[in-house]
């Protein structure tokens, strides 16, 4: 903790650069910072959340310390998250995640202290409060008010006065204004007939209500409800029960007219004119995509859904407006974000009834689940999520900046140009982001509900948009495709077949026909004569791809092996992001076509639910994982599992990156949170068999978590960054453990069972290849080591790069006093001893040696100058030289290294650039994996091979293959140039 003041200096000078507010709490409670600094950048769940209000509200035997102390808690918890977000480490999903698990365990203290102070304890559990709006959405921002609906359970009719007492002091616990401020304003107007209606109706009453006189707003409102104090159990069986009213099983038109009625009111409001903003200046014009895709908009609120991502156009000129900045409204303005919620909701409400996978009460995990089920496009997707993003965390500034429940931007220049620095922009290069997003917005909120078209429930799923080439092809006979069993097809075939992207026709012709011949699937002839719209959009989408004919070849062996299965058609059609998602795929990458071609029934798995997450968390992951598990005794059978799980991950995570739905960086991310949970699960798999044999062998071995045994990740596994099948660079370490007899022999045997499943095949394939060359006297050296003798080698023996290599080591799992002595060890060996003169000089002399000895005669993307390695070893250079005083250096993460780099402005060089650049090779290194072409770094000399590549990474036209090769030169010269300096600069 040497470095402790200095941190706690740091985070106190940032946060007071925030604003008046935050220095006024840190000024008068300075301990707070070092308990931030203490906890760290993670986030809190709600049981740590709770243990903590625990002890601030042990010492509160009156109502006034109570809430006192309930005060205090939010505020310094607020305070903490507000760090978070501006350190830049917490996104705006776990910063109002986190606000809202706030609220929620303040929420259920005050409501229990106010069933003791009444002296009616246990009135709590039979009182259930429903968080609306942004509480129950897990949106929740640093001034919100929380909308609260209070229900009772039946047994206490007889008892309503009293409930509505505990219910009222509850409320003013948390809302009333004192010395401290308050805890959250409390907004009951969302009840069963509003402010008319009891404070704390029975929950038959509350469903009775809804029944008869529920309105369409009241289902928006519910759209968001989640049981948040006291009876839960209770709020969940009345959300159960009101799952009609909310959910309606059928296309509601009367629904769709009032939510008309409801966005015009929006409207009216935000154009009024203190909410548009009072500077004189035009906004930067407006994206508005074209007119189809404004068609396609109004038909998913209809009922159509397209999959079809639209090719990007340059926007038309639009008007100029006159609203500027001085004094919007972030929220209800003109493009706020109130447009993007009512958007959200408005498709919820339409279709939820039909996709329960749409039945989500976050926004962004709404827009996800929206983007997945074909009903906005990618385009949409971004627009609406980058810009809810970015105007919540504008909202969060100018929130805590005074500590009032304001959405606006300043009316004063000045203000706004201090707000603007605030966020970590210049003004001008804020206001042009502000306009961008509250544009791109306005736009598509414009487009809901805009057309009259007629609406009906019977028309497409899917609207192809070549209708001429498809009916060409679809609509022939099969006499046009073969006479007398030989394959001639029509030159009107084969020229639609071309306009679709196909390069070999009469293939995909003959492939047509097999489809066509078939009793079943979209392409069989009583499909094609049922108006059925799937089989036009499976081959579009497959002429779309990068490898249009290996698309629809894969495409007719999945078809023939999913056999005569109409549902299974049915899930494709009523899902076209993931149906495109699939056939992406089939275009784009043998290695994933492989895998699911050889088990269909996965697909089913991912895509059926028509709710695969696009991104999952560690613990999501792991929870999935041990629930499969726990249903399966078999210990080989288990192994299957983890081999199964590891399969249909895999395949999940590409689909979306193929499919452009999720970045390189999440890909990376999900990947190597895969092999996180797979490490995990394998651990105890074979870890478990051992304490049996133990057991019957009259000895015991400790618990899991206990066992002195820690497996630590190096290279991109530990820098979070893993490819497709990449290698796991692992190091194993133990300590001698006297009570429990373990000694060197037992933990090889453990390491060595751990190497031989991750790494064996099986019917599922293999899960990856280990590679435990970094440990300690490498290759020679012992598989495992103590974590003693592993100090002792580095402090006499180790070569500097194996210092370097330590930069990316990162404990995965064992004991927790083990992870964190490795932890400690690694800050010490790594950053905190000195570095001897000659560092920069042999990382870079290294660097050339590799470049020699694997000379290419191509440009390879991890070797050739000023590609992947140059820049990862550079910047670890840079790690180990300043990451002694620098806290955010010493992460194992490339690029999270280049950010750091980037904010400290140690060097005065474009990190941001650099940082771009490598993202832009690790784009182009997953290509070329996902081709099949595991060991291969290299870009094709064949120029077939090459253009096909070019087209993965979105070089289009007659120069495709040119200007690919063209662009990766400049970027690496871009890069060598950089790296070059920085080894010049740092040995000066």
């Amino acid at each position: 903790m040497d470095d402790a003041p200095l941190v706690c200096d740091d985070v106190a000078r940032l946060l007071e650069s925030q604003g008046e507010f935050p220095r006024f709490l840190i000024q008068r409670h300075p301990e707070w910072v070092e308990e931030f600094v203490e906890i760290g950048m993670r986030p809190l769940d709600v049981a740590e959340l709770e243990e903590r209000l625990a002890e601030d509200l042990a010492r509160t035997p009156t109502v006034a310390e109570f809430e006192r102390a309930l005060r205090l808690f939010k505020r310094r918890e607020c305070l903490r998250v507000f760090w978070r977000e501006v350190e830049g480490t917490a996104s705006i999903r776990e910063t109002t995640a986190e606000i809202a698990d706030i609220a929620q365990v303040c929420l259920d203290a005050a409501l229990r202290r106010a069933a003791s102070e009444l002296s009616n304890p246990g009135l709590a559990d039979h009182i259930c409060v429903l968080g609306m709006g942004k509480l129950g959405g897990h949106e929740l921002n640093f001034s919100s008010d929380i909308d609260l609906i209070f229900v009772c359970t039946d047994d206490v009719r007889d008892r309503l006065d009293e409930v509505d007492q505990v219910a009222r002091v509850c409320t003013s616990m948390m809302s009333q204004i004192t010395e401290d401020g308050y805890v959250f304003r409390v907004d009951l107007r969302l009840r069963p007939h509003g402010t008319q209606g009891p404070l704390v109706p029975p929950a038959s009453s509350a469903i009775e209500y809804y029944a008869s006189w529920g309105r369409t707003w009241e289902r928006g409102a519910l759209l968001k409800a989640r049981p948040v104090a006291g009876n839960i159990a209770l709020g969940d069986e009345l959300l159960q029960r009101l799952d009609g009213f909310i959910f309606r099983k059928y296309l509601d038109f009367q629904a769709i007219e009032e939510l008309r009625g409801m966005k015009e009111k929006i409207n009216l409001q935000a154009r009024a004119s203190d909410i548009v903003g009072a500077e004189e200046e035009a906004t930067a014009k407006t994206d508005t995509p074209d007119t189809p895709l404004k068609q396609r908009l109004h038909h998913k609120l209809a009922g159509v859904r397209s999959g079809r991502r639209p090719i990007v156009r340059q926007p038309e000129p639009q008007p100029a407006t006159k609203s500027g900045l001085l004094g919007w409204d972030v929220k209800i303005g003109l493009g706020g974000i109130r447009e993007i919620e009512f958007f959200v909701q408005a498709l919820q409400l339409v279709h939820c009834g039909t996709r329960p996978n749409l039945r989500v009460k976050n926004t962004l995990d709404a827009l996800d689940r929206l983007l997945f089920s074909g009903l906005i496009t990618h385009d949409d997707h971004d627009v609406l999520a980058e810009a809810y993003a970015f105007l919540r965390r504008v909202e969060h500034r100018i929130q805590m900046g005074s500590d009032r429940q304001g959405h606006r931007l300043p009316e004063d220049r000045e203000l706004l140009r201090d707000l603007a620095r605030r966020m970590g922009f210049e003004v001008d290069e804020f206001r042009a982001r502000v306009l961008e997003h509250r544009s791109g917005v306005h736009a598509m909120f414009a487009r809901l509900f805009e057309s009259d078209e007629v609406r009906s429930e019977t028309q497409p799923t899917l609207q192809p948009e070549e209708p001429d080439a498809l009916d060409t092809i679809l609509g022939a006979s099969p006499e046009s495709f073969a006479r007398d069993g030989v394959l001639n097809p029509e030159a009107s075939i084969l020229k639609a077949l071309e306009s679709l992207g196909f390069e070999r026709p009469k293939q995909v012709a003959g492939q047509v026909l097999v489809l066509r011949e078939k009793n079943y699937g979209p392409f069989a002839d009583r499909a094609l004569r049922g108006e059925s719209n799937l089989a036009a959009y499976l081959l579009e989408t497959a002429g779309a791809t990068p490898q249009a004919d290996q698309a629809f070849s894969h495409l007719t062996r999945f078809i023939t092996s999913i056999g005569d299965r109409p549902g299974y058609f049915k899930m494709l059609a009523d899902n076209p992001h993931a149906c495109r998602l699939l056939i992406h795929v089939f275009g784009s990458s043998p290695y994933l076509s492989g895998a699911l071609l050889k088990e269909p029934a996965i697909v089913e798995r991912l895509l059926g639910a028509g709710s695969v997450a696009m991104v999952r968390s560690a613990s999501d992951m792991q929870s999935d994982l041990e629930s499969r598990l726990s249903r399966v005794v078999d210990p080989e059978h288990r192994i299957g599992v983890i081999r199964r799980f590891h399969q249909e991950e895999t395949l999940r995570i590409g689909l979306h990156d193929a499919g452009g739905a999720i970045g390189i960086s999440q890909t990376l991310e999900q990947l190597s949170l895969l092999a996180e949970s797979v490490i995990s699960s394998v651990l105890r798999e074979v870890y478990e068999p051992m304490r049996t044999y133990r057991r019957r062998e009259g000895s015991v071995l400790p618990p899991l978590d206990e066992i002195p045994f820690v497996v630590v990740a190096m290279g991109k596994l530990g820098g979070r960054e893993l490819g497709f099948g990449s290698d796991l660079d692992l190091l194993f370490l133990y300590q001698t453990d006297r009570q429990w007899k373990l000694e060197h022999t037992f933990f090889s045997k453990l390491t060595q069972r751990i190497i031989r499943t991750l790494s064996s095949a099986g019917a599922d394939g293999k899960m990856y290849d280990v590679d435990t060359r970094l440990r300690p006297s490498g290759q020679q050296g012992a598989l495992i080591v103590s974590l003693e003798a592993f100090e002792s080698y580095h402090d006499t023996k180790a070569a500097f790069w194996e210092r370097q290599a330590l930069v990316r080591a990162r404990p995965l799992v064992g004991a927790p006093h083990l992870l964190e002595a490795f932890n400690t060890l690694r800050e010490e060996l790594v950053f905190k001893r000195p570095l001897k003169d000659s560092g920069g000089q042999e990382i870079w002399e290294m660097v050339t040696r590799l470049q020699e000895h694997h000379r290419a005669s191509s440009f390879d993307i991890k070797l050739s100058p000023g590609a992947l390695v140059e820049i990862e070893f550079a910047v670890q250079w840079l790690q180990l030289k300043f990451g002694a005083s620098e806290l955010s250096l010493r992460t194992p993460s490339t690029v999270e290294a280049l950010r750091a780099l980037e904010e400290l402005e140690i060097l005065d060089l474009d990190f941001r650039q650099l940082r771009k650049d490598y993202q832009k090779f690790r784009v182009v290194e997953t290509r070329l994996r996902m081709s099949g072409n595991r060991g291969v770094s290299t870009l094709p000399s064949d120029p077939a091979h090459a253009r096909i590549l070019a087209k993965h990474l979105g070089y289009d036209g007659d120069e495709a293959t040119e200007n690919m090769f063209q662009d990766l030169q400049d970027t690496a010269r871009r890069a060598r140039q950089m790296t070059e300096e920085i080894f010049r600069l740092s040995r000066a």
